[in-house]
């Protein structure tokens, strides 16, 4: 019985971590720790300029919509405005020798 017992407690020596072993592990996982709390900032502060930009780019698609809706707007008063006034055509004529002339339309 003691060699059995003998040998389970040199397994369970073995299986013991010794303080350096210990510190190590614990100063691994600190800084694990801090580099994924860097990481969680980091990727908290990008996901709030991700989303100020998609905020600056729904403002600017919808700015862009209604100046487009005056540009069309003003073509078609535009486009009226000339048929209503039928503005007048000149066409120039050049000769050799002689003054141009002009033809109105």
């Amino acid at each position: 019985m003691e060699p059995l017992r003998n040998i389970i407690l040199n397994r369970f020596d073995n299986l013991r971590y010794t303080a350096a072993e210990t510190h190590k592990i614990e100063w691994e996982s600190k800084k694990r720790t801090d580099e994924l709390n860097e990481l969680s900032l980091a990727l908290h502060s990008l996901n709030k300029e991700l989303n100020d930009e998609r905020d600056n780019f729904t403002r600017l698609q919808t700015e862009n919509i209604q100046l487009q809706e005056i540009k069309n707007h003003n073509d078609s008063r535009l486009h009226r405005i000339n048929h209503m006034v039928e503005p007048i055509e000149h066409e120039v004529v050049f000769k050799e020798n002689q003054k141009p002339e002009t033809i109105q339309k």
